[in-house]
């Protein structure tokens, strides 16, 4: 069985650290700068134990932001950047990835969850322009509208009951959210985490 230890948040995204029966085991994902071709890009890697996996060919840009494991299977969220350098939000399951279309913003997966075999995915469209949070049910894309300002979902969470919440902030400010559906259930101020 495995299960979660501790979850780390650092400046690459968000790392977890897992064990697998009695012999620690450690994930940790996130990106690594190289040369290719003489040209720098960013390659989407985990970690186990150390040793990188790549899970892209570096041919563009590539980005992880949290690793998870769920009955011995790997899901990883993050981007791909296509040709034109826009990224699109991709999770991948034991490296094979899924690319979900963002349009033309770009966009990355923040964040994946596995409940009773369905797969949730929180995106964070990096567009300018005011636009739909969004998450995606296994390959239903679902809107969390907010009619107080636009937000970014940084984690996801589904309950016994099928109940999906998620955490984010405003990209107007640094307020704290969290949400379920299109309802606001708790907000609070960027300067008062320490509640």
């Amino acid at each position: 069985m495995i299960k979660p230890i501790v979850t780390l948040i650092l400046g690459l995204g968000i790392f977890t650290m897992q064990t697998v029966k009695a012999q620690p085991t450690v994930y940790v994902a996130g990106f690594e700068n190289t040369k290719i071709n003489d040209i720098n890009v960013s390659v989407a890697r985990y970690w186990v134990n150390g040793k990188p996996v790549s899970l892209t060919d570096g041919k563009t840009d590539s980005y992880c932001k949290m690793i998870t494991l769920n009955n011995r299977e790997i899901y990883i969220a993050g981007a791909i950047a296509d040709n034109e350098g826009i990224f699109k939000p991709t999770y991948w399951k034991n490296n094979s990835p899924t690319i979900l279309n963002s349009g033309s913003v770009s966009a990355f997966a923040n964040n994946v969850f596995v409940k009773n075999n369905d797969l949730y995915v929180s995106i964070e469209s990096l567009g300018w322009k005011p636009v739909d949070n969004e998450y995606w049910k296994i390959t239903h894309l679902l809107f969390l509208k907010k009619q107080i300002a636009t937000i970014v979902t940084k984690a996801i969470f589904v309950d016994d009951q099928n109940t999906v919440y998620a955490v984010g902030t405003h990209i107007e400010g640094r307020d704290g959210l969290i949400f379920s559906g299109s309802c606001l259930l708790e907000k609070w101020r960027g300067d008062s985490f320490n509640r």
